[in-house]
């Protein structure tokens, strides 16, 4: 019966609100939570404010989706035992699930049980979640893509060594126009790298979402720019996923002018982070992203920029430029020890 009501609630939902949940006046009521749906990006999309108002809202709904949503947010609050309870309750209650959501399910779990040190009950979940993963996304992140599927684990043709341990989508996975190798120029000593937004408000986060916005960006760099390529060596989107998009054989088109940009990284994060926070997945990709470029290529935490350390320009905006200042200093403090 709740379950019934539950979906009846979403039915009987005003056509302005169909997406989203809110009570009240339209004019009064408070910040609306959208009815997560069952794939892995509405699942782990980024959490705003914390997640506690979210909480609160995805307690009404009983709903597969909504109660994966719930582990993941206490998840990503540290809430690790509260997660683990949670997602028991959708593996072994009395209702039973369908493979999709058990395969979310074990995956989430087996985040938790990793942050507990239970490796092998981690491996355990992971396992589980591989035989029953149906969802894309999902199945990227369990490793289980072909080498000409989208999105696979990035080699080391990315142009980086330690950072095939991190998960890169390679470039062939958006589909990318060829270069145009007149306007390129080899890259030099790798010695730094340039953080950017890309200064477009970032809505989605699904991976279709994300190639969409790099073909863009390298159609408006190659056609309206006349440059060789995209000019960004690796783009970050808010769901935290590393895309490979300028080739490292060459130098980027991100810093101003050849002399800025010669042996320095471009790595340009999606959204517009004057008017907007960057998600917490973005942040934790961009500081072991940065983590791995500085031990690669000997970059000093010194060497990390902004866009505006080389030119007036907002850009990367204020919201991301104090998670960079934050990132420099804590690589500073390691590599003094």
């Amino acid at each position: 019966m709740p379950r019934l009501l539950g979906l009846l609630a979403l039915i009987l939902m005003p056509a302005c609100s169909s997406t989203s949940l809110g009570t009240g006046n339209p004019s009064t009521r408070g910040p609306r939570t959208a009815v997560p749906s069952l794939n892995l990006g509405s699942i782990t999309a980024p959490v705003e404010r914390h997640g506690v108002g979210e909480l609160e809202q995805l307690a009404r709904i009983d709903l597969p989706a909504a109660k994966l949503r719930q582990a993941y947010i206490l998840y990503t609050q540290r809430e690790t035992q509260k997660s683990i309870t949670t997602l028991n309750r959708i593996l072994f209650g009395a209702e039973r699930q369908g493979p999709a959501v058990e395969s979310y399910a074990y995956y989430l779990r087996s985040l938790a049980f990793a942050r507990q040190k239970k490796t092998d009950r981690a491996k355990a979940d992971r396992a589980s979640a591989a035989k029953l993963a149906i969802d894309k996304d999902l199945k990227a992140k369990l490793g289980l893509l072909a080498a000409n599927s989208t999105p696979k684990l990035a080699s080391n043709k990315a142009g980086l060594g330690t950072a095939g341990r991190l998960e890169i989508y390679p470039r062939r996975a958006w589909s990318p126009r060829k270069p145009i190798p007149s306007r390129l120029e080899p890259m030099s000593r790798i010695y730094r790298v340039t953080v950017h937004h890309t200064g477009m408000f970032a809505q989605g986060n699904s991976s279709q979402e994300s190639k969409a916005l790099i073909s863009k960006i390298q159609r408006q760099h190659q056609l309206e720019r006349n440059w060789g390529d995209i000019g960004y060596h690796f783009m970050i989107d808010p769901a935290g996923r590393i895309w490979s998009s300028r080739s490292l054989r060459y130098q980027g088109a991100h810093a101003g002018n050849s002399q800025k940009n010669r042996g320095n990284v471009g790595v340009c994060l999606m959204g517009n982070f004057v008017g907007q926070d960057p998600s917490a997945a973005q942040i934790r990709s961009l500081e072991r992203f940065l983590r791995v470029l500085c031990l690669e290529y000997k970059i000093s935490a010194e060497n990390i920029k902004n866009h505006n350390d080389f030119m007036d320009t907002k850009c990367p905006g204020p919201k991301l430029e104090a998670h960079v200042s934050q990132i420099r200093r804590r690589l500073s403090a390691i590599a003094t020890h």
